[in-house]
């Protein structure tokens, strides 16, 4: 196999920094997960809970029962897949809420912001780049919350239905829930949800993709409308695209066993020079020392 070069964060933030396009950010749970007591838990938190939920409804054995009978693999989709078949949508809308609740402070009654969603704010308040987009699959608002606190209100959507993303007013910063949000009636997490043609959004991504450098990082490359516009956009021969995929690992050997499927299937844009791999991202510090950065250079 040719050896592949993999650039490391600081390169990343030259090529941010460098950009004459508009920036769309694609986000996933890492960077509201908790932390020192502010955030929303991770994949692995939200599967233990529902594994412990099930347990004292007395239902584990027939959760198992119905992996095994399934094959399903993924344990946070086939959890809520699970909950949906016994207790339907509105259960799981409330287990989520209860997550998201979960977070308010009780004495000021604001929800609890992480240091990574924080930065990534103050980064994007400070004008360190052209956002145009932030498409996350979170649930939660945290983001929006913390925009609050820059006194920035930036438009905000949640898309679970089949629509278009819409468009805004004089180029203005949007926020995109593709897998629907808390507190706009439901939120996807199963397998039949993600799995689902959402031909309107997929063709708003589509989109994004020609008018925008795609910034992708805390991403887990689910099977859902985003990497299925991905797929569909890598394979247009003189699509005009550029992408910057962010590995939290900085291990060559261990990026490579971990996306080698992803590698394969996005290979014409590798080949044409259309997308970049950044090795050693971190979402919970990258934007912190950028940040830093910034800081040191006016001493």
């Amino acid at each position: 196999m040719a050896k592949r070069i993999i650039p490391n964060s600081n390169a990343l933030r030259i090529r941010i920094a460098q950009e004459s396009k508009p920036i769309t950010f694609v986000i996933g749970s890492a960077i509201s997960r908790e932390n020192n007591g502010a955030g929303i838990p991770d994949v692995g938190g939200i599967t233990l809970f529902i594994s412990e939920h099930l347990k004292e409804r007395g239902l584990y054995e027939d959760y198992q029962y119905f992996i095994d009978e399934h094959n399903l693999a993924d344990d946070y989709k086939s959890g809520f897949e699970f909950i949906s078949s016994i207790f339907g949508q509105n259960y799981i809308n409330e287990i989520i809420k209860g997550f998201v609740l979960g977070n308010v402070d009780p004495v000021t009654k604001l929800h609890k912001i992480p240091k990574a969603v924080s930065d990534f704010t103050k980064y994007i308040n400070d004008g360190k780049c052209n956002v145009a987009n932030i498409v996350t699959t979170n649930f939660d608002t945290l983001i929006e919350e913390s925009f609050k606190e820059h006194s920035m209100a930036p438009e905000s959507y949640s898309l679970v239905s089949d629509s278009h993303i819409p468009c805004t007013q004089n180029n203005e910063l949007k926020i995109v829930h593709i897998h629907g949000v808390w507190n706009k009636n439901d939120t996807m997490h199963t397998h039949s949800q993600l799995s689902v043609k959402r031909d309107k959004i997929e063709g708003s991504l589509h989109e994004l993709f020609l008018d925008t450098l795609v910034v992708i990082l805390a991403y887990g490359a689910w099977d859902d409308s985003f990497t299925r516009s991905l797929s569909n956009i890598v394979n247009l021969q003189n699509a005009d695209y550029n992408i910057a995929w962010c590995f939290y690992s900085d291990k060559l050997d261990k990026i490579e066993e971990d996306f080698e499927e992803w590698f394969e299937k996005l290979s014409p844009a590798i080949s044409r020079g259309r997308i970049n791999f950044y090795k050693g991202v971190d979402c919970t510090t990258f934007f912190e020392s950028e940040l830093h950065m910034d800081s040191q250079k006016k001493k």
